[in-house]
């Protein structure tokens, strides 16, 4: 079973890195603030689900409403940079990372975001060779 829990903690991380790359190679563009969008992701996941008490809606809103603010973003933003040299982009997005941060922390809290998790989540799946919560 902890073979199954590596997997899916690496496909985690193989996501994260294939965005982070993804986006330097379109961009040419190091994003500081990548990790902070991941987070935010997360807080409005809690958000939207603990508002409308629907695991499959807030899964389909959370991703839309973080890509528009990073469309936001990299349009308002990032794209007066281009061209300007490598340093500002990663100041901003640097920076960028402290204020999303920042944001959430004051919108909810320091002390977490309780939340019950989704019933489609609960109990475990039998993979065959144990048992998968």
């Amino acid at each position: 079973m902890q073979i199954v829990a590596g997997v899916a903690l690496g496909a985690i991380y193989a996501l994260i890195a294939l965005g982070l790359s993804l986006i330097f190679g379109m961009l040419t563009v190091v994003n500081f603030a990548h990790g902070a969008f991941y987070m935010v992701g997360a807080f409005l996941g809690v958000y939207f689900y603990t508002l409308t008490q629907n695991f499959w809606f807030s899964l389909l809103l959370t991703p839309l409403t973080v890509g528009v603010l990073g469309l936001l973003i990299e349009r308002f933003l990032v794209r007066p940079l281009y061209g300007r040299g490598i340093d500002y982009p990663i100041l901003l997005t640097f920076g960028l990372s402290y204020v999303l941060i920042e944001a959430m922390r004051i919108l909810f809290g320091i002390g977490g975001v309780p939340t019950s998790t989704p019933a489609i989540l609960r109990g475990a799946v039998n993979l065959g060779i144990g048992y998968f919560p």
